[in-house]
């Protein structure tokens, strides 16, 4: 029989979050020792701290960076590499936990009002053929973040991709299919945006 009170229920994403920037706080860590700390769930963990910055609003030139970090996870993600590699300069520098926290800490409320509504379901969605798409929609949306967004920012995109790396930690497929929603509406809203700005500059 089984004793119930050895069955771990798995963190959410708002507490993973937590623990993983508090950890070992006297302790310098490096970037890929982090990521390697974070198991299975290293992609869709280590893409949501990336698109954090840009799901509110930031100084400019934060989602270059960002954007550049999301687009190599998405495509080794999509290449079937299980640990993310990351160039030397990028994965032996220490983590910027205190930046990540202040950031974490705005973004957190937020996410924690989306947990009330998420959880593990739709699980014909959890495969690997919908895991490659869902990467190669990341690789695509981090695309858009390095691209200066008028009038409406890389909130929408951000999002997009908070939504899908959500839905990677959560396994929910629900959320993976609002989180393709979101980056089709995001595409659009870009698309808009561009056009109007584009139009006001050449009137």
């Amino acid at each position: 029989m089984t004793d119930v009170s050895d069955t771990k229920i798995p963190l959410r994403t708002s507490e993973l979050i937590v623990n993983v920037l508090d950890r070992d706080h006297h302790q310098t860590v490096t970037i890929q020792s982090f990521l390697d700390s974070l198991g299975d769930r290293v992609y869709g963990l280590g893409i949501l701290l990336w698109v954090l910055p840009n799901c509110i609003p930031m100084v400019p030139g934060v989602a270059g960076v960002t954007g550049v970090m999301i687009m190599i996870m998405a495509l080794q993600m999509a290449l079937g590499q299980t640990t993310p590699w990351l160039p030397r300069a990028v994965r032996n520098r220490p983590l910027p936990r205190m930046k990540l926290l202040e950031i974490s800490q705005k973004a957190i409320p937020r996410l924690r009002k989306l947990e009330k509504f998420i959880r593990p379901r739709y699980h014909c969605l959890n495969n690997h053929a919908m895991r490659i798409f869902t990467a190669l929609v990341i690789f695509v949306m981090a695309f858009i973040l390095l691209l200066p967004i008028p009038i409406v920012g890389n909130m929408p995109p951000g999002w997009a991709i908070a939504l899908l790396s959500i839905s990677l930690i959560e396994r929910d497929g629900l959320v993976l299919l609002l989180g393709m929603a979101a980056s089709i509406a995001a595409t659009y809203f870009i698309y808009v945006a561009s056009k109007a700005a584009i139009h006001a500059l050449f009137q």
